[in-house]
């Protein structure tokens, strides 16, 4: 064997050490930050974040449940050692060591039973169908299935029945039977979409993924594994995006795109080594041996698959054994024949100098066409990111100049033809003749409807109040009007936000609730504002008929091209979820924060006063 070989596997094993030497710094900083909570929640903060620990660093994941498996011990917290028990469980089984898994479930479920805890058996009994399937025991799989179900249906826990039912489709997508499977991938779906469990979607999507490729729907399939990576991307799940890259990969085999195939399943590797997940690396070793296999690349088929073989499990089998040697075979193969091609092209001397210097320069020119198209590729990407700009600043331009205006239209209204209108009254209040009293009930309105015009170009309590209270002033008066009820919450909006920031998303809100009240048949919108350490978050919910999101790109009316450009302005991102058929519909948008995100109230009043 061409010793070449052995540099990418002692490359590999190289890098699962030093990724492993990591963990421990990476555990001290970790503890270092909680070191002023008390012990008891350090082990909690622990056993909450274990599946972002692991998804960052399966390694310093592991660290951190022996030590909180161990100081719960030692002070006889037998539920927070329960559950680093089997979190430690999870992390064992995604390192492939298959022998040590079983200790640690029944490690958990032995306290979870002590303790008659229901959710903690029916979590363990969940995990421990995913170890028996993988030892293909199926008949203590589906038992753990089945008293998993039986608890989590008893107390109403739909996070841990989700799991259930989505083992049980992956259970059975495995065996073929994908229309069997198809129900319960779409019951978890909603269940998470439901409990807005962003984990869980990002898993449940991959599923539904692959019951469109099993109906050769590709595109669909495509579009929910991308669905899956947005969701992944914006929790930093790195262990899930991983799993995304392979999942793609095997789509795109499916259709006999070798190219992008490899190039997922590639991406997908580094990830998982990065991560240091052996058994995941081992999926995409043996994925890309599979792929170059196909593709009749008998090289790069062997040389994965020998990797692929020094990373082994438990599961370890002679076919593994058999197909590394039918794969040695053929290259040996291929490599005599390229030896006897060699040995004949050396008779002719000459021809094979000029086929080398034809072949240099040829090679030259390919390389200089390809360098100007890459400079003319970056010199394109340079326009368009400058055009982008410039429409960017266009666009703020165009909105703060539409903003000023309406706040002075608004002020003439008010302060001009508002004041003209209360004076007449004053005048007509003097007298008592009916006529009179009539054009004073009229003046009344149209005061009113003056006010109200005012209202929706500059609304006054968002420049003194802030967004909350504006939303909450024009649910009122939407209500009151449109025989529906809007409820607005907010959370951790104590702080005033910049003035574009609140100006747009106040536009946003009203946009998007008018084009509820004109194309949708509801009787509730909730609108919802959440602020976290580094993003705020807006979601409007209607219980009105779902539609296809793609009708809004289709239209020829400005108000989602209004809500996108102003989303866009505050480097944000909104999309909607929304299905024909379903019921409701959502709009998420989340805004990044920063230092001018944040000002005094005494900004707003010299920029509205």
């Amino acid at each position: 064997m061409n010793q070449l070989y052995f540099l990418p596997i002692v490359l590999l094993v190289t890098t699962f050490n030093l990724i492993h030497s990591v963990a421990q710094p990476l555990k001290d900083s970790v503890l270092k930050e909680m070191e002023n909570l008390p012990l008891k929640e350090q082990i909690q903060n622990i056993n909450r974040q274990y599946y972002k620990f692991y998804s960052q660093n399966i390694n310093l994941a592991e660290s951190l449940l022996a030590y909180a498996a161990e100081q719960a011990g030692k002070n006889n917290w037998k539920e927070e050692e329960a559950f680093a028990a089997l979190y430690l469980g999870v992390i064992t089984y995604l390192k492939g060591d298959y022998e040590h898994v079983q200790e640690k479930y029944f490690k958990a479920l032995s306290l979870f039973e002590e303790m008659n805890h229901p959710a903690g058996i029916a979590a363990t009994h969940n995990e421990l169908a995913v170890f028996y399937h993988k030892q293909n025991d199926l008949k203590n799989c589906f038992r753990s299935l089945d008293i998993a179900e039986q608890i989590a249906r008893q107390i109403n826990d739909s996070e841990k029945l989700g799991t259930n039912l989505g083992h049980r489709g992956a259970i059975l997508a495995k065996r073929g039977r994908i229309k069997e499977a198809k129900p319960y991938f779409q019951e978890v779906y909603n269940i998470r979409k439901q409990q807005k469990d962003s984990v869980g979607l990002g898993y449940v999507l991959l599923d539904l993924a692959e019951i469109a490729v099993s109906e050769n729907n590709i595109p669909q399939a495509l579009k929910y594994i991308d669905q899956s990576t947005r969701i992944r991307s914006l929790i930093n799940d790195q262990q899930g995006l991983a799993d995304n890259y392979l999942t793609k990969a095997q789509v795109y085999l499916t259709i006999k795109d070798y190219r992008q195939a490899i190039y997922q399943a590639e991406q997908g590797l580094e990830q998982a080594q990065t991560l240091a997940m052996p058994d995941m690396v081992k999926q995409m070793l043996e994925f890309l041996a599979n792929i170059y296999k196909l593709a009749g690349d008998y090289k790069n088929a062997l040389r994965y698959q020998q990797e692929a073989h020094v990373i082994k499990d438990s599961l370890f089998t002679l076919q593994k054994a058999k197909d590394i040697q039918e794969l040695q075979i053929r290259y040996e193969t291929e490599r005599k024949e390229q030896l006897l091609a060699q040995q004949a092209e050396k008779l002719r001397q000459n021809q094979w100098l000029i086929f080398l210097l034809t072949s240099i320069l040829a090679l030259l020119i390919v390389i200089g066409y390809f360098w100007r198209k890459q400079i003319k590729i970056k010199k394109q990407q340079e326009a368009t990111l400058r055009e982008q700009e410039f429409q960017k600043l266009l666009t703020s331009s165009v909105i703060a100049s539409e903003e000023k205006e309406r706040s002075r239209f608004a002020k003439d209204l008010h302060d001009g033809l508002g004041q003209f209108i209360s004076s007449a009254r004053l005048i007509i209040n003097q007298s008592t003749s009916q006529p009179m009293l009539n054009v004073a009930e009229q003046l009344d309105q149209m005061h009113q409807e003056i006010r109200n015009i005012a209202f929706n170009l500059q609304p006054r309590t968002l420049v003194n109040h802030g967004l909350t209270e504006a939303l909450k002033e024009m649910a009122v008066r939407v209500s009151q009007t449109a025989n529906l009820s809007i409820q607005v919450t907010a959370t951790s909006m104590n702080e005033r936000l910049s003035e574009q920031t609140e100006i747009s998303l106040y536009r946003v809100c009203q946009e998007w609730v008018n084009n509820i009240i004109k194309h949708g048949s509801c009787s509730h919108i909730s609108i919802e504002l959440v602020r976290h350490t580094s993003q705020l978050s807006l979601v409007i919910e209607d219980d009105g008929p779902g539609f296809n999101p793609d009708v809004l790109h289709r239209g020829k009316g400005f108000g989602w091209p209004n809500i996108q450009s102003r989303i866009q302005l505050l480097n944000g991102t909104v999309f909607i979820d929304s299905q024909p058929g379903s019921q409701g519909s959502s709009l998420i948008a989340e805004i990044p924060l920063s230092y001018p995100n944040t000002v005094s109230t005494n900004h707003y009043e010299s920029n509205f006063s």
